[in-house]
Formats: structure tokens, C-alpha cells, sequence
């Protein structure tokens, strides 16, 4: 019971983005567990995991991998290769190596997680639209925007069967291929995915959650890149507004809209 209350204390802190006070409740957790239960059973491995996605955030890519390593090796001999979480495993690492520019590396991770989920899931399931997703990022990192927009919007389509439109994930993918046809220069297209999404949004949660403050922070940013600073400038402001009084000021989310609010201010009084 104490382990179960110091992992969801631990992931209560990583949502607020105090990553300092995530560390300790998970390591705390991960002792009692493993005291108990032994190192390889998979709720032990269950928080493993999550301290190897906490230094990834931080972006302490040599301890996560090594943890993610450790993941992956437990999960195979435990559950073996075509088992969900193995692919899971997988598709984290593969994150990792993504994270690091590794597109290689990546590659070969996620093409392994989507044979898995297809062959064990199918491809309407939900995991197996993720790895399509995080195919769909490693092309769009890479400048491949021609192949992103082709699975994007193969997972939008199966979230949409899924989940229905009113979905966070379903939005989500939505400002995906918006932020795609943005950096694509097809602005019209990207307004116009933006604002449905939003309009969805409002259907979901109200206009004070934080994803409600993403979009609008992408839409400022589509607006912002066609040099439509009087119309980017509120967008920021509200989108920064949210978030102070739901994240805080020092949440990484705050920050970065509170940058490009200021990044926007600075190119609006240089024009």
C-alpha cells in the first residue's frame, strides 16, 4: 500500500512538473517493491520504467537508457517477445534514441513495436496507432513530412473509430498535422485544423485546462509565423494565463509559452 501511494504521489508531482519531488517518491516505492516481490516481477519493473521516462525528461539520456535497458531485458524473459508491454518496452526506448537524434536506432525500435501490436493487437487498436504516431514524429523530425502526414493521419482515423471525435487524442492529432502543414508553409490548412480542434477542445474540458491552453499556444505560433503578431500576442497571453494558475509559474509548460510570448513581443516592436 505505502509503494502504491509513493509511485502515485511521485507521478502527482511529475504532472506539476516538479521533477525534483519525483525522483525520491519513486525511488522509495521502487525499494519497498522490490524488497518484497524481487527485482524482475513487473510491478517493480513498472516503476523502473517510469524513473527511466523521469530522466529522459530531464533529458539524462545515459541513466534512462540504461533503465529502459534493464526494462526490456526483464519484460522479454518474464512475458517474452510478443507480449504488448515487450513492445512497449521497445517503443520507449525507441523515444529515447529519437529524443537523441538517433533516427537510426529509432527506426528499427519502432518498426518492431508496430509488427508486434499488429500481429498481438491488430492495427484498430490504440497501442498500435501510438507506434504509427511515433513513426509519424520520427519522419517529421527528420524533414519527412510527406511520410508524417501519411501515418498521422492513418492514427487519426483510428482514434477517430476508436474514440470519437471528442477525445483528447483525437485533438491531439489534429494539432500534429496542424503543426505538420505549419512547418510546411500551408498555413490555411493549419488554421483551419487548429480551430477545430480547439472548438472540440472546449467540448472536452473547459477553456482553464491546460491542453486547452496548447492549442491555443499553436495557434498563436501558426499566426506568429505569418507575421500576424497582433493576432498572436492575446493568444499567448490567454494561453500563458491558463497555465499560471493551473501548472504554476515554474512548470516547463509556463515557461516555454511565457518565451514564445516574449519572443513574439520582441519581433512585433522590431517591425
Amino acid at each position: 500500500m505505502l509503494a502504491k501511494l509513493l509511485n502515485d504521489q511521485g507521478e502527482l508531482y511529475y504532472s506539476l512538473g516538479e521533477y525534483e519531488l519525483v525522483k525520491p517518491c519513486y525511488e522509495k516505492a521502487l525499494t519497498i517493491r522490490e524488497q518484497v516481490l524481487g527485482r524482475n516481477h513487473q510491478e517493480v519493473i513498472e516503476i523502473v520504467d517510469s524513473l527511466a521516462h523521469l530522466y529522459s525528461e530531464q533529458e539524462q539520456y545515459e541513466q534512462a537508457f540504461l533503465l529502459y535497458q534493464e526494462v526490456l531485458k526483464v519484460t522479454e524473459q518474464v512475458l517474452g517477445k510478443q507480449h504488448p508491454n515487450y513492445a512497449r518496452s521497445l517503443n520507449n526506448l525507441g523515444v529515447l534514441y529519437q529524443n537523441q537524434e538517433k533516427y537510426d536506432e529509432a527506426l528499427l525500435l519502432h518498426q518492431e513495436a508496430l509488427a508486434i501490436r499488429e500481429r498481438v493487437l491488430g492495427k484498430q487498436h490504440l497501442h498500435y496507432a501510438q507506434s504509427l504516431y511515433n513513426l509519424a514524429g520520427l519522419y517529421y523530425q527528420q524533414g519527412e513530412y510527406d511520410k508524417a502526414e501519411y501515418f498521422l493521419q492513418e492514427v487519426l482515423a483510428i482514434r477517430e473509430r476508436s474514440l470519437g471525435k471528442q477525445h483528447l487524442s483525437y485533438t491531439s492529432t489534429l494539432v500534429a498535422i496542424a503543426t505538420l502543414y505549419q512547418n510546411k508553409g500551408q498555413y490555411d490548412k493549419s488554421l483551419g485544423l487548429l480551430k477545430e480542434a480547439l472548438k472540440l477542445q472546449k467540448q472536452i474540458v473547459d477553456k482553464h485546462h491546460p491542453y486547452y491552453a496548447s492549442i491555443v499556444n499553436s495557434l498563436a505560433l501558426c499566426y506568429q509565423d505569418q507575421g500576424e503578431y497582433d493576432k498572436a500576442l492575446p493568444l499567448f497571453q490567454e494561453a500563458f494565463s491558463i497555465l499560471i494558475n493551473t501548472l504554476g509559474e515554474q512548470h516547463p509548460h509556463t515557461k516555454k509559452v511565457k518565451e514564445n510570448y516574449e519572443r513574439c513581443l520582441n519581433r512585433d516592436s522590431q517591425d
